[in-house]
């Protein structure tokens, strides 16, 4: 990457603490069903990142950046929206590596898909507090500390603070003279998120800091990279620590207190950066090359207004719902469906396979195609299903019908709510 290179080598650092932060929490024997090579890519992209983040330079930084690459391509359509961002910016980094300019498209980047994610969230479930993902996770967390529920009359301010945080962190971030209080903003606020360790969002919260480093003072980014040059012992700690967390978290039945090992790693990282960043007169100019990549991230923003996805367009856990043209969003009105996701959705009423059976009376509708597809993956796999005119029907290996592989992996379609309110759907199901 052009530019201040101690700056730049500290910037690649977080990308390498991002990609061990997604190997930690998305190990490859939780995905279901089982994603060949996936276990043999992130054997691959662990030693790689941990290289990148004990000692940045060109031949670390375009190793880790290919393997997220193909581990992103390989993991969809079951990545989260952290790691379709990790994924995007890898050719991006790549061709940094050749010394050209990209901070500007890293920018970019941040800004439009933070933007779609605050302008997702308003809609009417999202802000409705018994309903809303804000609300559910809240009280997750305070559970998983053993306290009592927030007041309702906290809970119903709840919504509104997310999103007021989220769009004032893309505005902040937009001008140099507010830019140091979006920064901290933005840090403070994933980094109370990533407290709790399940569901965990240390691994988002660790892609943003990466992003939002491109938005700090390049002194102070060198001044960073200087104290971590001269405690390169610790660092390689860190890094050892982390790749260790990744090979034992799948393998051994570690003990609860031994789960909030990321989070004991994250806090204190999240907090050297809350203390000592300042943002930066950077530029908002991007090459005329990065057109296409930042196309992508409109596209992928707008998709679930056309319902041509659901799944990792920048509406993670907004209970945003689209379907047939019928919008809950209050500014979006109404969809333009493009996509025929949402043209035959079934209800799971029976099964015995262990991934299925997570829809059964849950009250989600599921896209036919996705039930199919499903079955092609798995063999043997049964399912009684119930149509939207009633109809019960028995599925089996002979109704399988696995999707074009273009489909498969851009055009994730989840699960519908069939109630009245969009209920926050925070778990990836097999069938979406």
């Amino acid at each position: 990457m052009a530019g201040n290179g101690s700056a730049e080598r500290f910037v690649a650092r977080l990308y390498g603490v991002a990609a061990l932060a997604h190997l930690i929490g998305n190990p490859a024997v939780d995905f279901h069903p089982a994603v060949f090579g996936l276990q043999a890519l992130q054997w691959m992209l662990a030693p790689a990142a941990a290289w990148l983040v004990v000692k940045p330079g060109r031949a670390p930084l375009v190793a880790t950046a290919a393997l997220v690459l193909v581990t992103a391509v390989v993991e969809a359509p079951g990545l989260g929206n952290h790691w379709w961002l990790m994924g995007l910016a890898a050719p991006v980094l790549m061709i940094g590596a050749t010394g050209r300019s990209v901070g500007a498209v890293l920018r970019w980047i941040l800004l439009l898909a933070y933007g779609f994610a605050a302008f997702a969230k308003l809609n009417r479930d999202f802000l409705e507090p018994e309903v809303s993902c804000a609300v559910f996770f809240a009280d997750h967390a305070l559970h998983s500390a053993h306290l009592p529920p927030a007041p309702r009359a906290l809970t119903g301010l709840l919504p509104f603070v997310v999103v007021a945080i989220e769009s004032a962190v893309v505005v902040l971030l937009a001008r140099p003279r507010t830019r140091t209080a979006g920064l901290r903003l933005g840090i403070a606020f994933h980094g109370i998120l990533a407290l709790d360790p399940s569901p965990h969002f240390y691994d988002f919260s660790s892609v943003l800091y990466f992003f939002f480093a491109a938005f700090a003072d390049p002194d102070v980014l060198a001044a960073l990279e200087q104290q971590w040059t001269t405690r390169r012992r610790w660092v390689a700690l860190g890094a050892l620590a982390a790749v260790g967390l990744f090979l034992a978290y799948p393998q051994l039945p570690l003990p609860r207190v031994l789960r909030w090992g990321p989070v004991v790693l994250f806090v204190p990282f999240a907090l050297w950066l809350l203390r000592r960043v300042r943002g930066g007169a950077v530029s908002l100019r991007p090459p005329r090359w990065s057109g296409v990549v930042l196309a992508l991230v409109c596209l992928n923003g707008v998709a679930p207004y056309l319902e041509l996805k659901s799944g990792t367009a920048f509406s993670m856990y907004a209970n945003l719902r689209v379907v047939r043209g019928r919008s809950n969003h209050l500014v979006v009105r109404r969809g333009w469906p493009l996509g025929d996701a949402h043209d035959a959705l079934v209800r799971i009423e029976a099964t015995e396979d262990p991934g299925l059976v997570h829809y059964v009376d849950s009250g989600w509708l599921v896209p036919e195609r996705n039930v199919r597809h499903y079955l092609a993956l798995v063999e043997g796999a049964e399912v009684t299903v119930r149509t939207e005119d009633g109809v019960l029907r028995r599925w089996g290996p002979a109704d399988a019908r696995r999707m074009p592989l273009w489909r498969e992996r851009l055009l994730l379609t989840r699960a519908v709510d069939s109630g009245e309110r969009a209920r926050c759907q925070a778990r990836w199901l097999p069938a979406h």
